[in-house]
């Protein structure tokens, strides 16, 4: 840094002579490179020209990287899991799961996946789909094991049109989180956006990943919201007979068996890691786990998010 100073010094004393020996005064400016208060003088001006230049140069970065962000698609410059959307089933003496961060997948991979969506997962069929009107469809499931509450359980509408879905009990319609309801979507707590303390990508233009993850599925996925289960089964039964009317729908709109699926889950190809911060260990060091792609080869982990920790 001095070196570049007085080279800079030097070139300013060089150019502010050649400037004063073309003045009708050059006579009296003779050896004025000499005097130390000059030379001082200009040493002050080039330490305050090296200054200027170095904020322009740091600003010109700042400035690129920021296009270089908003330019290149988050996919290039951060990691996105991979998902699956799959629907599960439960053994026959099982009568239900409630999934969260701690349940663990592995497909043909072998991958480990954890579900996106805090749903429950109840051990039932569709036994038929009547059409009832030219909107509704009764729609009649059993259960192997009794139940009374349908909190939490997830079915999706697959295959069809329509801009909207009611479904009710008895003539009581059950409250329901819609695909489009995002804030109300039920994340697990690894996932959900008031649990994430950082994430690379807020730095600059915040992105929910987890509400993005939902989107990229493209699947009309509802939620059945938390609820007094007596309002609409006052005790426990293993067949319930639901009707679902559509809004929106076309003329030849159809809706079967087939176009309905229970217990559907997101997953996404990630892991939780715990690690403990302590007054004595202030810092710890995130290292990503190694895992075996499809070569055969170990590949190490991206980082995804920071997660709160439970109180």
């Amino acid at each position: 840094m001095l070196f570049v100073t007085r080279q800079k010094a030097e070139q300013l004393l060089g150019e502010a002579l050649e400037i004063w020996r073309q003045s009708d005064r050059a006579d009296s400016l003779e050896g004025i490179e000499n005097d130390p208060v000059f030379s001082l003088l200009m040493m002050a001006l080039a330490y305050q020209s090296n200054e200027v230049d170095s904020e322009i140069e740091r600003l010109k970065s700042e400035v690129l990287e920021d296009f270089a962000r908003m330019l290149v698609p988050y996919e290039m410059g951060h990691a996105i899991p991979a998902t699956a959307v799959v629907e599960a089933g439960l053994q026959e003496d099982v009568p239900e799961m409630l999934l969260g961060e701690n349940t663990v997948f592995r497909l043909s991979s072998n991958e480990p996946f954890i579900p996106l969506l805090g749903t429950r997962v109840l051990n039932a069929e569709v036994r038929s789909v009547v059409r009832m009107d030219g909107r509704r469809w009764k729609v009649s499931l059993h259960f192997l094991h009794p139940v009374s509450d349908l909190s939490h359980m997830a079915f999706a509408v697959k295959g069809v049109s329509f801009s909207d879905l009611s479904v009710s009990i008895k003539g009581q319609r059950l409250p329901l989180v819609c695909p489009w309801d995002y804030a109300d979507l039920p994340f697990t707590s690894c996932f959900a956006p008031d649990s994430l303390t950082y994430n690379y990508g807020q730095m600059y233009t915040p992105s929910m990943l987890p509400m993005d993850l939902f989107a990229r599925q493209n699947v009309q996925l509802f939620v059945v919201r938390s609820h007094n289960p007596r309002t609409f089964i006052p005790m426990e039964t293993e067949n319930i007979d639901l009707v679902f009317e559509f809004s929106g729908i076309s003329e030849g709109f159809s809706f079967d068996r087939g176009c309905i699926a229970l217990n559907p889950i997101i997953l996404v190809n990630a892991e939780v890691h715990e690690t403990t911060i302590s007054a004595e260990h202030p810092v710890a060091r995130l290292v990503g786990g190694q895992g075996e792609d499809t070569q055969g080869t170990l590949s190490s982990r991206q980082f995804l998010h920071l997660v709160r920790p439970l109180e």
